[in-house]
């Protein structure tokens, strides 16, 4: 003897709550043998439960199973998608675009004896009812318990159901500007909805294989990520809509990896070489080259405040693709090799966009950029400030007093001088 069970979605209420689409998983729950008040005198042969009414409902037309649950077990039909057989527990996942329905009304069909209190019956039919308006909680769950029968008698929770609404359309807020990431540049992912991402995973050959990691902020490197593990140049991200469930958001963000931009190692500045001179000039040198598609600019500001660091002295961001006005800026298409690794670069070197990187006299600060001038605007890869002042010093100006001695008999003119 086969016997059926099936759960039946009806929507009670068509007033629909707005929202994004979610991916509910479902899970069904039945217990023919726990309960005093209930009793199955044959739970010898094969039951199965199902869930019907979805894409077949005509009020429930934008739901669909997902494909793990579609042909899962021999028997399905145009009514219902079978989950489980011959199991007390079963979980399936459906996919709900657009609005959802403020109430379902949904009922546990068996086409077989029952004994509630006592009492003999052929069939029974257990409703359930749940409530989620004005609007669901994303990654929340809703239970169900049956609540009576068609007999007007409880079945003391012979049956339950859980929802579990995960957010399915979620949207990535990239904050990475211009979707570009050096190895060691911090950053942190988020939703565009606010709802918290439960965790992240990472892609380096385009999705073909998945690593997770956590909801905190990090760099490519503290992942473990190396820059030749990125095959093509680009990393996929995509976000955990719910934790402890492989269900991701759809969305997914690729961001370019480029080299990690060049660390500074030391200042050294040229002094003027003469009293009111302007002659003087900085070199910065670098633990590396810059990208061979990158300029290295310098913009070096005068010291015009009463503040401690070049960090407290500068008003602005240092990865602006327009810095605040300076005395001078300079642009480097490249570095000089150092031949030990190192690589400088002298503000007399390097193209003159305004004001003159020969210095006069007086205290300084740089901010460096490495830049790519090909895109519009243009692209800051990294900017930092030179950590301390640096003063550049001209010779002081010689005073002199001279005495003039008159020609005598036999001896000539003379004049002595004395600073």
């Amino acid at each position: 003897m086969r016997k059926l069970f099936f759960l039946v979605f009806l929507v009670l209420f068509i007033n629909q709550i707005l929202g994004q689409d979610y991916r509910v998983k479902t899970t069904l729950r039945f217990n023919p043998t726990g309960s005093s008040r209930f009793q199955l005198p044959d739970t010898s042969g094969n039951w199965y439960m199902a869930v019907g009414g979805l894409t077949f409902n005509s009020f429930s037309t934008n739901v669909t199973a997902n494909t793990q649950c579609q042909n899962r077990y021999p028997i399905t039909s145009t009514f219902y998608v079978v989950v489980a057989e011959n199991q007390t527990s079963a979980t399936c996942y459906f996919d709900w675009t657009g609005a959802i329905p403020s109430q379902f009304n949904t009922y546990f069909d068996g086409s077989l004896p029952v004994i509630i209190d006592g009492t003999y019956y052929n069939s029974f039919t257990l409703t359930h009812s749940q409530n989620f308006g004005p609007s669901v909680s994303p990654c929340s769950t809703y239970t169900t318990w049956d609540s009576n029968t068609n007999n007007g008698s409880t079945a003391s929770s012979m049956t339950t159901i859980n929802y579990l609404f995960i957010p399915k359309n979620e949207r990535i807020l990239n904050t990475i500007p211009n979707s570009q990431l050096t190895m060691n540049q911090p950053f942190k992912l988020e939703f565009q909805s606010g709802n918290s991402a439960s965790g992240w995973r990472y892609s380096v050959d385009e999705g073909a294989n998945w690593v997770d990691f956590n909801n905190v902020e990090m760099s490519l490197e503290s992942l473990g990520v190396s820059f030749n593990d990125i095959i093509t140049g680009k990393i996929y991200f995509q976000g955990i809509a719910c934790g402890n469930l492989d269900v991701y958001s759809e969305d997914f963000i690729i961001v370019d990896v480029i080299p990690n931009s060049p660390e500074w190692l030391n200042t050294a500045k040229t002094d003027a070489t003469c009293n009111g001179g302007d002659d003087g000039s900085v070199t910065l040198t670098f633990d590396g080259d810059i990208d061979t598609n990158s300029d290295m600019r310098y913009y070096i500001y005068q010291n015009t405040t009463n503040q401690a660091t070049p960090q407290l002295a500068f008003q602005g961001t240092v990865d602006n693709p327009f810095p605040p006005s300076s005395f001078a800026e300079v642009r480097l298409g490249s570095l000089v090799d150092n031949g030990n690794g190192t690589y400088s670069g002298s503000s007399i070197d390097g193209d003159i966009i305004s004001g003159d990187g020969r210095l006069e006299e007086g205290e300084y600060y740089i901010l460096y950029q490495e830049v790519d001038y090909s895109t519009n605007p243009v692209t800051v890869k990294s900017g930092e400030l030179a950590p301390d002042f640096f003063t550049i010093n001209s010779p002081s100006q010689v005073i002199t007093t001279g005495t003039l001695t008159p020609a005598s008999c036999g001896d000539p003119a003379s004049i002595s001088l004395s600073a």
